[in-house]
């Protein structure tokens, strides 16, 4: 159980969430539970999830409590295992970690070290760490030592259950393949039998709701409406969201001295990956935040960009997120029922912009502050204008007519 590391990836759970159409009310159940944890994390000193909802659900009757332990199943096997929800039931489970033999404990340090020297974020490593250690603690319940111990059907049950049902997906087996190979290729030789015991899980693309221009011209008309409804901060922050595609977590981390003024240039590290990313302060981005700094920021002593109107204190993640959401009924845009929301979708839209105008993918990875060219390949299937010029003709198909 680590409430910090929840704490910084609570916002890639909710727009996952958000991306896979759950329910707004679901969504805010789990919002609720974090912040819980979070504002109670230092008078209560849990150990583990079980503890934490055991205090939560003091009070609740039966069915309130079999609620509660549905949200602390999907925050602890997030938070601890890397696991997204996807609507399948799971078995508990011991959340206590499992003292692991001399040759997996072996493997589980070399792969910290080799993931440690990685250019990712702390989080990131963590949590693949904790992924492999998982893997490997599943393993040895089933009675293997070494990884000569290991059958195929061993490493099939921890992805699917006795009935073939999902327990995990692809990201635990990218994780898993990903440690397995780096161990067989550094004196680990029997890992490169063990990666090939891993079922083969397909990475499943879901068609991505994307803003259209139409949708951008309405959004971009209500910011530069200084008459609007909207407030000045909230306004800077819908430019930084479509001119930029900035992350809600690398927003809410701006810090005043970020600002480059004189050189014209936004400079930040970047919260996911820990990667500094420097962005041209565009005009319409300049005036916003100036005449925000100059017209409504409240007097503080605090060094974040952006505060909020009320505790005069910096905005966390999903305070970017609910920003948006304003924007958005503002703009009268995405207010259907099922509209993917959220702040990813500006950055989806800008990606898919530069594509579409033939910017090249070493200068959208630069923009957007990928350290992988392969990070932009989610975002190629919602480039419509290049995937039509690869459709097929099918007029020579012997396909009936409708009505003939």
């Amino acid at each position: 159980m680590n409430l910090e590391n929840l704490s910084l990836s609570q916002d890639s759970l909710v727009e996952y969430m958000v991306t896979m159409n759950y329910s707004s009310s679901y969504i805010m159940a789990i919002q609720r539970e974090i912040r819980w944890l979070l504002k109670n994390k230092d008078s209560h000193k849990w150990n583990t999830y079980e503890e934490a909802l055991q205090d939560r659900a003091f009070a609740c009757d039966k069915k309130n409590f079999t609620n509660k332990k549905t949200l602390f199943t999907v925050i602890r096997r997030f938070e601890e295992d890397s696991v997204y929800p996807n609507r399948t039931r799971h078995p508990e489970g011991n959340t206590t970690p499992q003292e692991l033999s001399a040759e997996f404990e072996k493997m589980a340090v070399a792969f910290e070290a080799m993931e440690a020297q990685r250019s990712l974020k702390s989080v990131t490593v963590n949590k693949n760490n904790r992924c492999f250690r998982s893997f490997l603690q599943h393993l040895q319940s089933r009675g293997c030592e070494r990884a000569c111990d290991v059958t195929e059907a061993d490493a099939i049950r921890y992805f699917r259950d006795k009935n073939g049902a999902v327990l995990r997906g692809y990201t635990a087996k990218r994780i898993i393949s990903h440690a397995l190979t780096l161990l067989a290729k550094n004196g680990f030789s029997e890992c490169k039998r063990l990666s090939a015991l891993i079922p083969l899980i397909k990475y499943h693309h879901k068609n991505t709701q994307f803003l259209t221009d139409d949708e951008i011209a309405k959004i971009l008309h209500v910011l530069k409406d200084k008459e609007g409804n909207l407030s000045l901060r909230d306004r800077a922050i819908g430019f930084l969201l479509v001119y930029t595609g900035m992350r809600a977590s690398d927003i809410s981390s701006l810090r005043l001295e970020d600002i480059d003024w004189h050189n014209g240039k936004i400079h930040c590290i970047q919260q996911k990956t820990g990667v500094p990313l420097h962005l041209p302060l565009l005009p319409v981005i300049g005036n916003a935040i100036y005449d925000y700094l100059d017209k409504e920021r409240p007097q503080s002593s605090c060094d974040y960009l952006f505060l909020n109107s009320f505790s005069a204190e910096g905005l966390a993640p999903v305070s970017i997120c609910s920003i948006s959401y304003v924007i958005y009924k503002a703009s009268c845009v995405r207010n259907a029922k099922g509209d993917r929301k959220g702040t990813h979708i500006f950055r989806h839209h800008l990606v898919t912009a530069l594509l579409s105008n033939g910017t090249d993918q070493a200068t959208i990875s630069q923009i957007v502050g990928h350290s992988s060219p392969d990070s932009l390949t989610p975002y190629l299937h919602a480039d419509i204008e290049n995937l039509r010029k690869c459709a097929l003709d099918i007029s020579q198909f012997p396909i009936r007519r409708e009505g003939c």
